[in-house]
């Protein structure tokens, strides 16, 4: 019965499955455990004993101090002193202690073993007697004395002073930009491969993690079958995109299209389907014989990729429209990759097509869209700071060349007087920096022209040198110190060759340095170096007539066509122009004037002309000048001024014919005020499109 009770209790019998032999060696453990734990009890019972019996037992220290010394005096070398060895004995008693064992006579006791018992600071003179030994002794002596001097003291040549041209380049080292954004693609490795029977061979010899797809040009039967390829047939393509983002668009004329998508593109067309001068990043055009580059190259186009955005556009003070007019185009005629499109009165970038060319922020004529890699400061400041330690290390007259990255000179095939400075892009500095660069000091500026340079781009450069040489003769300086040369090979014979001739040129002549900051806004920095070469010439025009498109001007009224309607004021986007504010008047501020045309193109009476021409005299060009005035229109009904007497009399003849000015009422209410026009115009049943009282109750009447 116990028996059974102690089954069923369920402390005792955690699972009703359990076996007998189970519940034994359960039980079994549990006794071990309880008889260890007991053990274990008494164990530490023991040992707590033990230690308070240790704790008890063990005698109490007791540290010495000064005060239990005996005195130094009475101490002899018999005496105990390891009590001057406590803790808390001061360091000064204990070494007068050790200083007084030591005395003892154990520890000055001679074993008579010392090697130099005897004295030899002392010899007998020799006299005058100098044997055949001595004199050979001192002869070897001199002699090591000479080699070891002459070993650890090698002789050295005179330290060689850095030249002119090395303080100057060695200054641009210290100086760094700041970093930019970037711009990130992302490709997946799928190539388009477009042609005939070429694009299948060369489709076949790319390797993974290329993945290649066939855009088939014309029939062939080794593309029967094959999943990746499609055909053109009659159908046109159009390719847009870039890297890890490419769209070829095939239609035909009924207006079906299929969309192809692609992270690559290698074209083996025998006419490339981009035509831009500067191609999409991911995009190859390749045949035959630069095929095995072309898929060098393209191994590698797999994953995430960033280059550096290298531009910054400030919508604010673009000059591409107004009012829903066209003004400047110049960034979108530059840009050698396309990147630049117009949305109505601003333009967008694309950045991911942009690659850094610079020439749309050469050609800005506001600054609105500048180059940003590094900003344009960054280059002026680094050019100042270069001529400065050139002029400090007594240099003389320098030439500046400009080159760009991809198009580096060899330094020691370069005359001296050269002073070597690299751009990005050749064509991301323009006349701005040019100019700022002749006001340091430089005699001349020689821009290096590789075959990185895209044709576009090249064009631009020399408008911009034929504006800065065109300012640069009406001061009173030489014509021809800016000037484009071709890059030529590594050779010391042909780079001394075309120096001879550039030096044949005139050069800048001296005048006191500028020491402006560099500025990332362009026009400033550009009127600037002029101001102060005006400053220093001997004879200078006040006003420089400049090539056509030049960013400097202003502009001339027709004041017989002008009405001084004011639309050119509002469509001017550098405040260049305004009206008057008492009475009718068109002034300008010559010095906002950038002659992007938008005034031109927003004057109803054609009576505007652009005048391209630079204001050397600074007080004069940033003076207000009238261009058109007349007196008011003043309001028949009230009597207020409120348009030009012009404006009134065109309005008056433009509306003659028109069906709503017929009556002499509706003529009156042209020369009203917009108030007193709206006054009469609702008084005016016939201005309502309502009969009057009269007339209606005359209709009535025959009806009757």
């Amino acid at each position: 019965m116990s028996d059974e009770k102690h089954d069923k209790d369920p402390g005792n019998n955690p699972g009703t499955n359990e076996g007998f032999m189970s519940r034994w060696s359960r039980r079994k453990q549990a006794v071990t455990e309880s008889e260890t734990e007991v053990q274990s009890a008494e164990a530490e019972l023991v040992d707590t004993e033990s230690e308070a019996e240790a704790i008890e037992t063990e005698p109490e220290v007791i540290e010495l101090t000064d005060a239990d010394m005996p005195d130094i005096e009475t101490l002899d070398e018999n005496s105990d002193y390891s009590g001057f060895m406590s803790p808390k004995v001061s360091e000064e008693l204990r070494k007068l202690a050790l200083r007084k064992m030591f005395k003892g006579t154990v520890f000055h006791h001679r074993d008579g073993l010392d090697d130099y018992d005897d004295d030899f600071t002392k010899f007998a003179k020799l006299g005058d007697t100098i044997t055949s030994d001595m004199k050979h002794m001192a002869a070897v002596e001199a002699r090591r004395q000479l080699e070891a001097a002459t070993k650890s003291n090698p002789p050295q040549e005179e330290p060689r002073m850095p030249t002119p041209r090395e303080l100057a380049l060695a200054n641009l080292q210290e100086y760094t930009a700041e970093p930019t954004g970037q711009v990130e693609y992302r490709s997946g490795g799928k190539v388009l491969v477009i042609g005939g029977e070429n694009a299948l061979l060369a489709a076949t010899q790319m390797q993974p993690p290329l993945k290649p797809e066939v855009l088939l040009t014309e029939h062939s039967e080794l593309a029967e079958g094959k999943s990746f390829v499609t055909l053109q047939g009659e159908r046109e393509i159009t390719l847009d995109g870039w890297l890890g983002s490419f769209e070829l668009e095939l239609s035909d004329n009924m207006g079906n299209s299929e969309i192809l998508t692609a992270d690559a593109v290698l074209d083996m067309s025998s006419d490339a389907l981009m035509t831009q001068q500067i191609k999409a990043p991911g995009y190859y055009h390749a045949d035959a014989d630069s095929l095995d580059e072309a898929l060098e190259e393209m191994a590698d186009l797999e994953g995430t990729f960033a280059k550096p955005r290298y531009f910054d556009y400030n919508p604010d003070i673009c000059a591409h429209g107004s009012s829903g007019l066209g003004g400047c185009t110049n960034c979108l005629d530059a840009c050698p990759t396309e990147a630049i499109i117009s949305i109505g009165e601003k333009i967008e970038v694309e950045a991911h097509l942009c690659q850094g060319g610079g020439t749309c922020a050469t050609v800005c004529p506001t600054g609105a869209i500048r180059y940003n890699y590094p900003a344009p400061g960054y280059h002026v400041d680094q050019l100042r700071r270069m001529l400065k330690s050139w002029r400090d290390a007594d240099g003389g007259d320098v030439t500046v060349l400009l080159h760009s990255s991809e198009n580096t000179p060899d330094i020691e095939a370069l005359p001296e007087h050269i002073l070597p400075f690299p751009l990005e892009e050749l064509a991301s500095a323009g006349a701005d920096i040019w100019s700022a660069t002749l006001s340091f000091g430089a005699k001349q500026i020689l821009l290096l022209d590789g075959d990185d340079t895209p044709p576009v781009s090249r064009q631009h450069l020399r408008h911009q040198i034929s504006v800065l040489s065109t300012q640069l003769a009406g001061l009173g300086y030489p014509d021809d110190v800016v000037r484009l040369i071709p890059a030529l090979p590594d050779d010391t014979q042909e780079w001394a060759d075309i120096f001879a001739v550039q030096d044949d040129t005139p050069l800048m002549p001296y005048f006191p340095p500028a020491t402006q900051s560099g500025m990332n806004d362009k026009r400033q920095q550009w009127v600037f170096a002029l101001d102060h070469l005006y400053k220093h010439s001997i004879k200078a025009e006040e006003q420089i007539p400049l090539p056509a498109g030049s960013p400097f001007g202003r502009i001339k009224v027709d004041q017989d066509a002008c009405t001084l309607c004011m639309a050119c004021t509002t469509v001017c986007p550098a405040s260049a122009l305004s009206g008057g504010t008492d009475s009718p008047q068109l002034r300008m501020f010559p010095a906002n004037c950038v002659q992007c045309g938008l005034c031109d193109t927003g004057c109803p009476e054609k009576a505007i002309t652009l005048e391209p021409l630079f204001i050397a005299n600074r007080e004069v060009r940033n003076r207000t000048q009238l261009l058109h005035e007349e007196a008011a229109f003043h309001c028949i009904s009230c009597g207020k001024a409120f348009a030009s007497q012009s404006i009134i009399s065109t309005m008056l003849s433009k509306l003659q014919g028109h069906p709503m000015f017929q009556s002499e009422r509706a003529q009156k209410r042209l020369k009203m005020c917009e108030d007193c026009r709206v006054v009469d115009a609702v008084q005016d049943d016939e201005a309502m499109g309502q009969p009057s009282l009269g007339s209606l109750g005359t209709d009535i009447g025959k009806s009757i």
